[in-house]
This record gives C-alpha cells, sequence and structure tokens, in this order.
C-alpha cells in the first residue's frame, strides 16, 4: 500500500515505536487488506519537519525524487514533472510523450475511450443494420435514436481531442 520512499505502520508498530526522534507519525486513515476482514489503522513515517513528506516519480527512469531536491523540473500542459538528472530531464525533454503516454493515467484514459468507441461501434451499427432492414422499409423520418448516435458521436470527438491533448 506504500509508494516509492513512503513508509506506511499499523497500530501496533506506531505503539511500540512510542516517541522516537527522527521521525513523526501522520494517519493515513483506515485500509482493507487481504485475507484480513476488517480494515487496518495505517500511519506514515515522515522525516523530522516533514523532509521526504512527498515525493514525485521520475518520469523517465521511475525513481522517487524530492521536489526540493530534483536536479530538474518541467512543466507540460499543467503538470510539474520532477527529474533525478539533467539525463532524464534532457530525455524528456526530447519525447515527452514517449514518458507521458505509458504512465497508468495515460493508459486508463485511452482505455475509456476505447470502450466507448467500441460500444458506440456495436450498439451503432446493431441500429443502423435493424433501421435499414427490410423490416422497416420507410427510410424518413428516422427514428430518435439515430440523433442519440449523432450526438453520441460528436462527445466521441471531444472525447478524442481531449484524450489527444492529455497525452
Amino acid at each position: 500500500m506504500a509508494r516509492a520512499g513512503e513508509v506506511l505502520l499499523t497500530e501496533e508498530t506506531r505503539r511500540s515505536t512510542g516517541s522516537a526522534d527522527g521521525f513523526e507519525i501522520e494517519g493515513r486513515g483506515s485500509r482493507h487488506f487481504r485475507h484480513l476482514p476488517e480494515p487496518v489503522p495505517v500511519f506514515r513515517a515522515i522525516g523530522a519537519g516533514g523532509v521526504g513528506h512527498d515525493l514525485e516519480i521520475d518520469p523517465v527512469c521511475r525513481m522517487a525524487v524530492d521536489p526540493s531536491d530534483a536536479a530538474g523540473e518541467r512543466c507540460r500542459r499543467g503538470f510539474d514533472y520532477y527529474f533525478c538528472s539533467p539525463e532524464c530531464e534532457r530525455a524528456f525533454a526530447a519525447d515527452p510523450r514517449r514518458y507521458i503516454a505509458t504512465s497508468p493515467a495515460a493508459k486508463a484514459a485511452r482505455r475509456g475511450f476505447l470502450i466507448n468507441l467500441s460500444v458506440f461501434l456495436v450498439l451503432g451499427t446493431v441500429h443502423l443494420i435493424a433501421w435499414l432492414g427490410p423490416a422497416h422499409p420507410e427510410t424518413w423520418p428516422p427514428p430518435p435514436m439515430l440523433f442519440l448516435f449523432i450526438a453520441w458521436a460528436i462527445l466521441l470527438g471531444f472525447h478524442f481531442r481531449a484524450v489527444r491533448r492529455l497525452l
């Protein structure tokens, strides 16, 4: 359940550390763990003064980076990216889509669009065949579903542009 560079503790471990010097304890709520029927309270250990409190992931080498100690930083489309070395920053600057397009968020955005497109194509094809089939010799006026599919196609265009802009 811990992110890179993060240390999580259970209630019992937190109690056994007492008031240890060098770090602070922060509550992170309760989490469900496999093979445990009830949620478990979880705590995060933070360096004294909150040092290393939030680490970012270098998009090139996937190393955890402290933003205050990063070798480089770039902002792309409203998102800040932190780098562990100048080499990683140069690689990102040369081809940012290579590193952003493989992130979990990018994969989820593409998957959502492909699901939306697939459902549109399947339902649209079935309705088009039913509308043009021999059971409905009259072709005008079009059924109300046609207007729904036209609106859906327009929204798919906006969805595609949003995904492309994100990546």
